[in-house]
């Protein structure tokens, strides 16, 4: 009880601490204690000391939006058991109610039997773009090359010719006049 309030009082006093870079966490399974750097504590609402001194990962986890916390819980068991590389994203919810998006991954270590052990990671805002900080064109461009990664040739000519009508003067008797 006095653990949640103190976690509780440590959001508050992070809540609008500047959120940039990558922040390094770790999570000893045996001892289901999560050590983080003050970049990966601010993120999930906790002073550096707090991230420091290390919390249970239930501590983070309550912290993950609802609507994500079974996949991401999914995503680590899967990473823990196969020894797959973790990656996700998901949203962390504030104190004050506001969410911030961020990207988490790492990798688990497992000792000789194959028993996991510990997993050290990343954890990082995602930055998203204001809109009406990126064109048009670029966001097309963005698409295009979204499209091209993927495999999605159709779809990426498809946005070739957008581009092109984008960048393409206007024809004469065509311009719109005002």
């Amino acid at each position: 009880m006095q653990q949640a309030a103190n976690e509780s009082l440590i959001d508050s006093q992070v809540a609008t601490t500047d959120h940039t870079g990558a922040g390094v966490h770790c999570w000893n399974v045996g001892e289901d204690i999560v050590y983080a750097d003050a970049l990966a504590a601010n993120l999930f609402g906790f002073s550096s000391e707090i991230g420091a001194k290390g919390l249970p990962i239930e501590s983070y986890m309550s912290k993950i939006h609802q609507d994500d916390l079974s996949r991401v819980s999914k995503s680590i068991e899967d990473a823990m058991t196969k020894g797959a590389p973790y990656h996700e994203e998901y949203r962390i919810v504030r104190l004050d109610g506001s969410e911030i998006v961020v990207v988490a991954m790492g990798h688990w270590f497992h000792d000789k039997s194959g028993v996991p052990k510990q997993y050290s990671g990343i954890v990082f805002p995602k930055v998203i773009p204001e809109v009406s900080s990126v064109s048009v064109e670029q966001l097309c461009l963005i698409a295009y090359d979204m499209a091209q990664a993927e495999g999605q040739l159709e779809a990426a000519d498809r946005i070739i010719g957008v581009l092109d009508c984008l960048l393409e003067p206007p024809a004469i008797g065509k311009a719109n006049l005002h």
